[in-house]
């Protein structure tokens, strides 16, 4: 029963919820507590710790390799997590049941990993339920919590206040990087997934840094099945000084893995994420970024 919710596909209501979709990773480390316990209290490895801790890092690490059939991802983090749970029942019995002050270390250290880990989900629930009342525009960054649905590779993302954004004073998403990026990048996520009432996404842009008055970038987006099969839909643009709008279809469009296209078209039902990049500087360029909107 314990393994259950790693191989049942989630359903999209849930992962896409703005509370429950940040603490959906958390719950490795609730399980993983629960299997650990399980094999120490029952079973052939009843009373012996060790040997239970490995066999539930075994399944754990297998488990990651087994769900991706059922169409979902092995994740690194997600082994980490399994390993707070796993270390928190070994504490817990080295502490309570056989009397080792080393346990109680060991379990104050790792339930330090939880407000670490979900400090961040009131902020990102915030953000995700403005951007659900702002639809269709995907983000305009002038909410108080927008910066929480903003990421980045590779290159220092920050918003910015500016005078002269293109409808007037306002705030701005900076994405500045170079060498030795070889991707810099800005992401955005967590906003509606179903697009399939509009098809085009829009976006204004400018040069703000740079060796040049001209420069190269591309606009990326994912669907939700990109995510396992590493494939997507992507333009390329070229940004000046001046704000521009740059306009990406997104209707019948095959999706591509970068050299080949393939047959699937990218799903406007359920779209995961925007990903603005630049193509390897060769010194540091700095773009801004205004109103994602579709239409």
């Amino acid at each position: 029963l314990m393994l259950i919710p790693f191989f049942v596909p989630i359903p999209m209501a849930l992962r896409r919820h703005p509370i429950i979709s940040p603490l959906g990773d958390q719950l490795h480390i609730v399980l993983l507590a629960g299997i650990t316990l399980f094999i120490y209290w029952r079973g052939p490895l009843t009373g012996r710790l060790w040997w239970a801790a490995l066999t539930a890092t075994v399944i754990g690490g297998a488990i990651e390799l087994i769900q991706i059939p059922f169409g979902r991802q092995a994740a690194w983090l997600d082994v980490m997590l399994d390993l707070v749970g796993i270390g928190l029942v070994v504490g817990w019995v080295l502490w309570r049941g056989l009397g080792q002050k080393v346990g109680l270390g060991l379990v104050l250290a790792l339930l330090l990993v939880l407000p670490a880990r979900l400090y961040h989900v009131p902020f990102v629930a915030a953000a995700a339920y403005r951007g659900q009342a702002i639809f269709p525009l995907i983000a305009d960054v002038e909410g108080s919590h927008d910066r929480w649905l903003w990421g980045s590779n590779q290159a220092s993302v920050a918003i910015e206040e500016i005078p002269d954004s293109p409808t007037g004073a306002g705030h701005v998403v900076r994405l500045a990087g170079g060498p030795p990026a070889s991707w810099p990048s800005a992401e955005v996520h967590r906003f509606p997934h179903d697009w399939s009432a509009q098809r085009y996404l829009l976006l204004d842009v400018r040069l703000i840094e740079g060796p040049t008055d001209e420069q190269r970038f591309s606009v990326r987006c994912d669907d939700f099945v990109g995510r396992r099969d590493n494939n997507w839909i992507r333009d390329r643009f070229t940004a000046t000084r001046s704000w521009q709008t740059f306009r990406i279809p997104l209707y019948d469009r095959p999706v591509t893995n970068g050299p080949s296209t393939l047959d699937r078209i990218f799903d406007r039902r359920d779209v995961d994420r925007i990903l603005i990049y630049l193509p390897r500087p060769e010194t540091r360029i700095g773009l801004e970024i205004d109103n994602l909107r579709l239409e």
